[in-house]
């Protein structure tokens, strides 16, 4: 079986790059996994019938994609000429707008902080009036990595990261029992493979690795892990970090990533959560996966 593995280029500078590991953990499942960036691969049409490209050398429609960035266009071709796409594309689609995600998993009757997204116009006494706080987080709509994400208390702070955010932005409840820390749990194919408790430093607000915080790993308890599949699922994802906020007694989801990073997990020796994806892969059916993405 062949596969493509499709990351940005910017990957590369995000420390030691998992390229290899990817490679072998398809091998050991006998998949022939090829990596390649999204910057080097062109697709196109002409007449009826579409093509790819990988460094200007045509290649044939691989069995399995693994979309490891977002490339709407890329992913949905790929789709059309009959590669499975994981995540697929609608999935992707929905975990990369921050509203999307919660209008969806609204639907589904799943928890989620108070959140509206409103134009960069909006003053800072419109967005405490929505929220009903005068303490609250504004944050990018696509935004990952703890950035962009900001907690705002007044006029002043509310200004700056609103123009940090772009043309619209998300006004959000503070969940003040959480401040500084959540866990993130990894689903894969309807399953959690392992989860962490992330601690920011300095008593900052945002608590994910990237941005300086640490993480320690744990086992969800059973209502913390039944949240988070329901909430991958909601969204359709087959592969997932989710996010979630300690709210109260009980917990409430903050965001499900669809192009999850696992360097907090490795750092605390997690299981070996690549091995698992293929694993489940390959004993999930497509047309199961096809149906998770709708």
């Amino acid at each position: 079986m062949e596969g493509l593995a499709i990351f940005p280029r910017a990957t590369l500078g995000n420390g030691p790059n998992a390229f290899d590991w990817w490679r072998c953990a398809a091998a050991a499942h006998g998949i022939n996994l090829r990596v390649a960036f999204i910057e080097d691969i062109a697709t196109g049409v002409s007449g009826r019938n579409m093509s790819l490209y990988i460094a200007g050398e045509q290649t044939p429609t691989p069995d399995i994609t693994i979309m490891r960035g977002y490339d709407m266009a890329l992913s949905r071709q790929l789709e059309l000429m009959g590669s499975r796409v994981v995540n697929s594309t609608d999935s992707m689609l929905t975990s990369h707008d921050k509203m999307l995600t919660h209008l969806r998993l609204t639907q589904s009757g799943i928890s989620t902080p108070a959140t509206f997204l409103v134009d960069r116009s909006c003053t800072y006494d419109t967005a405490k009036a929505l929220v009903g706080d005068s303490r609250f987080v504004v944050k990018q709509t696509d935004g990952s990595r703890g950035i962009n994400v900001s907690l705002v208390s007044d006029h002043s702070e509310f200004v700056s990261a609103a123009e940090s955010c772009g043309r619209n932005m998300l006004v959000q409840r503070y969940v003040e029992s959480s401040h500084g820390r959540d866990m993130r749990v990894w689903v894969i194919g309807g399953s959690v493979v392992c989860a962490v408790i992330r601690n920011s430093i300095d008593n900052r607000f945002v608590s994910n690795y990237s941005q300086g915080g640490n993480a320690t790993l744990c086992t969800p308890p059973p209502e913390a892990a039944a949240l988070a599949i329901a909430a991958t699922e909601a969204i359709g994802l087959f592969f997932a970090g989710v996010d979630l906020l300690f709210d109260g007694d009980g917990y409430t989801v903050c965001e499900v990533n669809g192009n999850a990073g696992f360097r907090s997990a490795v750092a605390c020796g997690a299981p070996d959560i690549i091995d698992f994806f293929f694993t489940k892969l390959c004993h999930i059916p497509n047309n199961v996966t096809s149906v998770l993405s709708k």
